[in-house]
């Protein structure tokens, strides 16, 4: 039986630390320019592709509800009876997944979009604030939860239904596609999937605690 340490992938582990450390080193030492570089890409991302995403949210949405009522619904993922109920788990889904953010964000987030509208909306508007409210949703709502339910639901699947161990993304994507991106294709699969992991949580423990004072509340 090979041991815990032989299973471990000590040349993944060792890349992603040297490259965590050196963007974390490089947001240190030049601030200003890696803000600028974040600031392009979410410009990018929110100007360039920001319809894309929209469109690839309401698709994962009509991909889940039909996964909940077709046939692949009833696929049991785990063993043995389950330790909570049915709402006692829907719950604790929603406080580990939205975590510190709906306590401030639940209740903030129509001020921000009052004041920030995009669209061609004029900022607090009548327009904004009828928009403000609606478009909360699309973060809250069952739009989002959708998309961390494929996510979850294809790992869960690999794991539970095909019987295989690994939960590297590259593993994840062969057993989808039939196809495992090799070499150094595959480590730069799983590197990418660790590092946007490890900033996804470094950026939410850093604003949690600063979420009162981001959103300037209209009088």
């Amino acid at each position: 039986m090979m041991s815990n340490v032989k299973k471990k992938d000590v040349p993944l582990i060792s890349i992603s630390l040297v490259a965590i450390l050196f963007i974390a080193a490089a947001l240190s030492l030049f601030p200003q320019q890696s803000a600028d570089a974040a600031n392009a890409i979410y410009t990018f991302v929110t100007r360039t592709l920001g319809s894309a995403v929209q469109v690839l949210v309401l698709l994962a949405m009509g991909l889940v509800i039909y996964l909940a009522t077709s046939k692949y619904g009833n696929i049991r993922l785990g063993e043995g009876k389950p330790e909570y109920s049915t709402l006692s788990w829907l719950f604790m889904f929603i406080c580990a997944g939205l975590g510190s953010s709906t306590l401030y964000w639940g209740v903030a987030e129509w001020a921000y979009y009052y004041q920030t509208p995009g669209l061609n909306i004029a900022p607090r508007s009548q327009q904004a604030l009828e928009f403000s409210v609606p478009y909360s949703f699309f973060h809250w709502g069952i739009s989002a939860w959708a998309t961390y339910t494929l996510a979850s639901l294809i790992m869960a699947y690999h794991f539970h239904v095909r019987k295989n161990k690994g939960l590297s993304l590259s593993g994840i994507i062969a057993a989808i596609t039939g196809v495992r991106p090799q070499g150094p294709w595959g480590k730069l699969v799983d590197l990418m999937f660790l590092i946007a992991t490890v900033g996804a949580l470094t950026i939410s423990l850093v604003l949690s605690p600063q979420q009162p004072l981001l959103v300037d509340f209209p009088h």
